[in-house]
């Protein structure tokens, strides 16, 4: 399958890549950074997303993994307008979630989570894996893949 990631080159977006890599699919990603990843499966654009006019090209998207943002800005437009314009672009619906760095505040969400912990960047990839290329049945949902912190009803975001 022909997948496209933005933001592959660290965390949860190379994870993905990686993963999808490892199952022999053809990946594009996109990245204000260079690529560490090395696959003649792989083809990388170093693009800002907030950049409209010089987005790849990239013709018959089967998977898109909106994964690109930024949790140390508050910055709309890579987090919500380039995530709905790369989903108009490629025809794919797809969400990001932002990371608090606070460590105040991370206790009090590591409190209210069950697991205790954050996934890794590689049990993401394996949930988008999942989801997009093993699941045949679900679609159009919203899945929240949160350790449980969901389940409580104490809301802690601010």
């Amino acid at each position: 399958m022909k997948v496209l990631v933005t933001g592959t080159s660290q965390g949860i977006g190379r994870a993905i890549a990686e993963c999808f890599l490892n199952n022999g699919h053809q990946v594009y990603g996109i990245d204000r950074k260079q690529t560490s990843i090395d696959s003649g499966s792989y083809t990388h654009f170093v693009c800002d997303i907030r950049d409209y006019d010089n987005l790849p090209d990239i013709a018959d998207v089967e998977i898109l993994i909106n994964n690109a943002g930024t949790q140390n800005e508050d910055d709309i437009d890579i987090n919500l307008k380039a995530l709905i314009h790369i989903t108009e672009k490629y025809g794919v619906q797809g969400n990001i979630r932002s990371v608090v760095n606070d460590p105040h505040l991370w206790n009090q969400i590591m409190d209210q989570t069950p697991l205790k912990r954050w996934a890794t960047p590689e049990e993401i990839a394996r949930w988008a894996y999942f989801l997009t290329v093993e699941n045949s049945f679900c679609t159009g949902q919203s899945i929240i893949v949160d350790g449980g912190e969901s389940i409580n009803s104490h809301f802690i975001w601010p």
